[in-house]
């Protein structure tokens, strides 16, 4: 029996996507992906809604898995078993109803609560499956198909920390590299964009980074390649976080190059 997910996995600073398959877009939902803040011992209620547009009738099956942003941390998720990540919040969500018929071309109202336990702290996250528990029969294959949705929810503090360092810099044939480290407490779904600056503050290059999700303490790597058009001197490569809409985080980078085109990193600082 086939799989056909029709949830697409998130692309960084960019919220996940449903992948459509021209003839296999049968579930659909009205959320991708869902932000909650958090206090502890509360509880979060909120609802989904189940399109199915097909001309057939599913049973439908929801429940929860984990997921991890895999390197290079530009949104790319595994999935994983509920409970085996530290991020992990699938048995505090209740799901009404977790079983349920939907006919042709209907609809679905799905609800959701989150308990909040007293010792929550920190970021979490959980994709919210709709999976059909039987495979169906379509033009071209000789087996069932399993049509499945997802939606991802993160959960935040409501006092919650946006921290980004730039570590394990160093040059390697003209670039600088180095890791992004997400030391707040947030959850971090950001595009990152880079200029070199001259003593005299102008402008010698500009660029943008690959989009990037961090879960807390995550690492993403980057590189930058400096032109061979900036002549020998010193320079400053700053780095914009840009963060969902908020004052974005900047790093600063000072750089020598010297006569041959050799790049020395001088020091690091916000």
């Amino acid at each position: 029996m086939k799989i056909k997910d029709n949830f697409f996995l998130l692309i960084c600073g960019i919220f996940p996507l449903l992948f459509y398959y021209p003839c296999f877009a049968q579930l659909t939902l009205d959320q991708r992906e869902i932000k909650l803040s958090y206090k502890p011992q509360e509880t979060i209620r909120g609802r989904l809604t189940l399109f199915n547009s097909s001309t057939e009738t599913f049973t439908v099956k929801t429940y929860c898995q984990d997921f991890v942003f895999l390197s290079p941390h530009n949104g790319l998720k595994g999935f994983r078993p509920l409970g085996s990540t530290p991020y992990s919040f699938g048995k505090w969500i209740n799901i009404t109803p977790s079983l349920f018929i939907i006919p042709p071309n209907s609809q679905q109202l799905v609800e959701y609560s989150i308990s909040i336990p007293q010792q929550a702290k920190g970021s979490y996250n959980a994709i919210l499956f709709f999976e059909t528990i039987s495979g169906t029969p379509v033009k071209g294959n000789s087996v069932g198909v399993i049509f499945r949705a997802g939606c991802s929810i993160y959960l935040e503090p409501v006092d919650k920390i946006l921290a980004v360092k730039i570590e394990d810099i160093s040059v390697v044939k003209g670039s600088i590299r180095g890791e992004f480290l997400n030391a707040g407490n947030a959850i971090l779904l950001s595009e990152a964009t880079y200029f070199v600056m001259g003593t005299n503050n102008f402008l010698f290059q500009r660029g943008e980074i690959q989009k990037f999700c961090l879960m807390p303490q995550d690492k993403a790597s980057f590189v930058i390649g400096i032109s061979d058009k900036i002549v020998p001197g010193k320079y400053t490569l700053i780095v914009n976080f840009s963060l969902e809409g908020r004052k974005a985080l900047v790093k600063e980078v000072d750089f020598l190059k010297d006569s041959s085109g050799l790049i020395q990193i001088l020091g690091i600082k916000d």
